[in-house]
């Protein structure tokens, strides 16, 4: 077996989750999943934890569009550099149309930085800079 269907085998076989109600989901582009998370973490992480706000409360301000609309847009121009291929266009229209409105709770970012904690936006945020430098893109938005 290789580690694919070892993967497939463990969700399918051995972990129960028909019993626990998890949806699991296979995926065969399992590097273009990470960038869409990455995409979605760095819009929201970082304005959650930047602002004290709610990504839902973020999309009703215009700045907040705009941040959002930046932070998608250089970080889908990373992805794409890497080899990925998303459309910058459809990402921030599913992010703000869809995306943001859902989340109205603050992010862990925000929780962890009122408790005095390190959040994970150096890690993503950061990531996304320093990768983009590598390929020559420019970032100010994730660099902030």
């Amino acid at each position: 077996m290789n580690v694919t269907e070892i993967a497939l085998y463990l969700f399918k076989e051995i972990l129960p989750f028909h019993v626990l109600y998890i949806k699991a989901e296979y995926a065969n582009d399992t590097a273009k999943m990470i960038w869409t998370k990455v995409i979605m973490t760095v819009a929201t992480s970082f304005t959650s934890a930047l602002t004290g706000l709610s990504p839902a409360q973020m999309n009703c301000i215009p700045e907040g569009r705009e941040l959002f609309s930046r932070l998608i847009r250089e970080s889908v121009s990373v992805a794409n550099e890497c080899g990925m291929y998303f459309d910058p266009d459809e990402q921030v229209t599913i992010f703000l149309s869809e995306t943001a409105n859902r989340l109205t709770g603050f992010s862990a970012d925000a929780r962890a930085l009122l408790r005095g904690e390190l959040t994970q936006v150096e890690s993503t945020n950061g990531a996304v800079g320093r990768i983009g430098r590598r390929y020559g893109v420019s970032t100010p938005a994730n660099d902030m």
